[in-house]
């Protein structure tokens, strides 16, 4: 298991959250470049019922419209549990189909 320096309790945490019996949702934040993308996708490398979403600097309805395509695109399996090009083409094709419905 490749290990991350002070991140034990962190992969703790986040293993209950996951082992959890009721739906859970872990936050990770922090300043730029300290590993938190790393760690997301360390703690669920052996895991295929998680939903992963990056926040973006938005609103905070833009942010849930976004969580909920994602959420609802991985119920429907068509994204592995991280995968920041799904989530790309996810985005352009609710752009694309926003921009012509008007």
């Amino acid at each position: 298991m490749e290990r991350f320096v002070d991140r034990d309790e962190e992969l703790s945490r986040l293993r209950e959250c996951y082992e959890s019996d009721r739906g859970e949702l872990a936050v990770i934040y922090g300043r730029r470049r300290l590993g938190k993308t790393q760690l997301a996708q360390h703690s669920l490398r052996d895991r295929d019922d998680a939903v992963v979403y990056q926040g973006t600097e938005t609103t905070a309805q833009f942010q849930l419209d976004e969580f909920i395509d994602v959420a609802s695109w991985r119920r429907l399996g068509a994204l592995r549990p991280w995968s920041y090009h799904s989530y790309v083409r996810i985005h352009a094709r609710r752009h694309y189909l926003s921009s012509i419905s008007r």
